[in-house]
């Protein structure tokens, strides 16, 4: 296992939570005070993950264990550079939309951020299968 590993996994769970609750502020329908603070605590939980997985024991590691996931490898760090773009994007419309109250706009809004969610959840399972042929698949279990 990545020496970095166990970090990984708590920041992963933390990019969740933003997405959940995101998700969660989403289907109120309406834009609460608390979409632009999930969307800055996604951002800060995402822009974290992509640290660590370009630090040591990331990327590095899991091309290192199996080079055979490198275009996956490459896959994930594309998704990474999509889902940071739309989080920005939607951060700057959610400040500077005239009026997030009128029904065009919202839903416009709303569409965006659950699309946003989807891509989240989308990379996280790519993510997760990545990691699991790395470390688990022919071993058996993490070293």
């Amino acid at each position: 296992m990545p020496i970095e590993h166990a970090r990984i996994r708590t920041n992963e769970a933390t990019v969740e939570g933003a997405v959940a609750t995101l998700e969660r502020l989403a289907h109120l329908g309406v834009v609460p005070d608390g979409i632009p603070d999930a969307l800055r605590d996604l951002r800060a939980a995402l822009e974290e993950h992509c640290r660590q997985m370009d630090a040591k024991g990331g990327f590095e590691q899991i091309v290192r264990e199996d080079p055979r996931l490198s275009h996956d490898v490459d896959k994930l760090r594309a998704e990474h550079v999509a889902i940071r773009a739309i989080v920005g994007a939607l951060i700057d419309d959610v400040g500077h939309a005239p009026t997030l109250h009128h029904p065009v706009i919202l839903l416009a809004l709303l569409e965006r951020v659950h699309e946003l969610v989807v891509a989240a959840e989308r990379h996280h399972e790519h993510h997760s299968d990545v990691v699991h042929e790395a470390f688990v698949a022919d071993t058996g279990a993490l070293d």
